[in-house]
């Protein structure tokens, strides 16, 4: 079992871990790992992974324009800078936001604080903070897919109507 910390923040090992310890998180793996040919979950087990693959949808959710600007600044701030004009200043601030405009909250804050607690002595570009975090959202982004696949497996099943077949 994963031992969280309240202020754990997302790798590529536990992309959102806020689901480390819900129940249904296992089964959902273990139901990924099974590929193509998995068994059909069970509804109780459908009712496990549901809460899973909810808040993995919208831990995808991009960060707001301002939230995403601050935690750049903040990384920024750390690091020597060239004194730039302010037009210049407003065209790299649109840059980074255009760049990191998909990114949710958490995982531009995991990745800044991945660089910042690595050896370097310079800024990131917005291609070195998308290298960490794009890992990420791609993991979430599967996982959330494959939840989806998984749970609307019964649904889809379950609104097919039961074909009779006839003896010959």
């Amino acid at each position: 079992m994963n031992t969280q910390t309240p202020h754990e923040k997302p790798s590529t090992t536990n992309p959102l871990p806020a689901i480390a310890a819900m129940p249904g998180t296992p089964l959902l793996k273990k139901l990924i790992g099974h590929g193509p040919r998995r068994p059909t979950p069970t509804p109780d087990e459908i009712a496990l992974i549901l809460p899973v693959t909810k808040l993995l949808a919208a831990s995808l959710t991009p960060a707001k324009p301002a939230r995403a600007a601050q935690l750049i600044t903040r990384l920024i701030g750390h690091y020597p800078q060239q004194a730039v004009s302010e037009d210049i200043r407003a065209g790299i601030a649109e840059d980074w936001l255009e760049d990191l405009a998909h990114l949710p909250e958490d995982v531009i804050d995991a990745a800044c604080a991945g660089w910042r607690r690595a050896e370097n002595k310079f800024a990131p570009t917005p291609g070195q903070v998308l290298a960490i975090a794009n890992p990420i959202v791609t993991i979430r982004r599967f996982l959330a897919q494959q939840g989806a696949q998984i749970t609307g497996l019964l649904k889809a099943k379950a609104t097919q109507p039961a074909v009779r077949r006839e003896a010959p």
